[in-house]
């Protein structure tokens, strides 16, 4: 089942974390009713949820991740 995405990028809080992935998801955005891959990642710091693209773009570049893929992703914090 999908969730509603609800915070804004903020390109002020950008950072980099190396996180191992624990699971993937599905959020839908509110304005525009697209889903979107969403991954719940653990790193040295805490988990986190993390979002990766749009479904229609991780399908159409093949973009798949799995449980225990180690990631870099550079993202915004959109709360505590």
């Amino acid at each position: 089942m999908a969730s509603t995405a609800t915070a804004p990028y903020d390109n002020k809080t950008v950072a980099t974390i190396n996180a191992t992935v624990n699971g993937t998801g599905t959020v839908v955005n509110p304005g525009t009713g697209e889903p979107g891959i969403h991954l719940e990642v653990n790193s040295d710091k805490g988990g986190y949820t993390v979002h990766v693209c749009l479904d229609w773009y991780a399908r159409k570049q093949n973009i798949q991740f799995s449980a225990r893929d180690m990631t870099a992703p550079k993202s915004t914090r959109t709360s505590d």
